[in-house]
């Protein structure tokens, strides 16, 4: 018949060979076909990104005062001219009252400068000069090691349109001092503009230049 074979079961048939008739009976032994196991599917775990942690205010700051100062190549100098500025001749202790530098020639004879090592910047002022030493300091919070620079600069706040931030990046920029905002050209005025990312057109609309021209008369 059409049914199929079923494990241990007996069957038994009548074969005719010619004229004659032969029974058959046998029985069948169904082996079960050997199923291919599945491989095993790993598990596959997405990870997830880690949440970026925001960065602070005073963090956001230093990343733009770095940005800033990696600009202070394509500002010409040549132009504006450098900041007065020297390094201390040896190490200061807080407090003191009294700096060395290895040059104060150029620096005028009372004045505000900043003072910078690798662990930041600080802003003092003198009231005197002999030589290469100023004198009558103040400002100096902790001690400076030798080799620190020290740059004159301008109250560069006292110009309509700069702030306190704005003016750190200028000085992160390289300018300091009202002479240097005074040699600004048109082209100069939308490249420090630029650099600190200030509201376009902002320095030119503020005149910068022609104030700083009167301030350091």
């Amino acid at each position: 018949d059409d049914e199929p074979s079923t494990d241990g079961a007996e069957y038994e048939s009548l074969i005719k060979l010619g004229i004659a008739s032969v029974y058959l009976r046998w029985a069948v032994d169904v082996a079960k076909e050997e199923s291919e196991e599945e491989p095993e599917l790993e598990a596959v775990v997405k990870e997830e990104p880690e949440a970026e942690v925001p960065l602070t205010k005073e963090e956001k700051k230093e990343k733009e005062i770095e940005r800033v100062k990696a600009r202070s190549e394509k500002i010409d100098f040549e132009v504006l001219g450098e900041a007065t500025s020297s390094t201390l001749s040896k190490p200061v202790e807080k407090d003191a009252s009294e700096i060395d530098l290895e040059d104060a020639s150029d620096f005028e004879k009372a004045g505000t400068a900043t003072i910078t090592d690798v662990d930041g910047s600080e802003i003092i002022t003198w009231t005197s000069k002999k030589g290469n030493a100023l004198f009558g300091i103040a400002g100096l919070t902790r001690a400076f090691v030798a080799a620190s620079i020290v740059v004159a600069k301008d109250d560069l706040q006292v110009i309509k349109g700069i702030g306190p931030f704005i003016e750190e990046k200028l000085n992160a920029l390289g300018i300091y001092m009202f002479v240097q905002i005074a040699r600004m050209t048109p082209e100069l005025e939308e490249d420090v503009n630029v650099a600190i990312e200030f509201f376009p057109g902002r320095v030119k609309r503020d005149e910068w230049a022609r104030q700083a021209k009167e301030l350091s008369k």
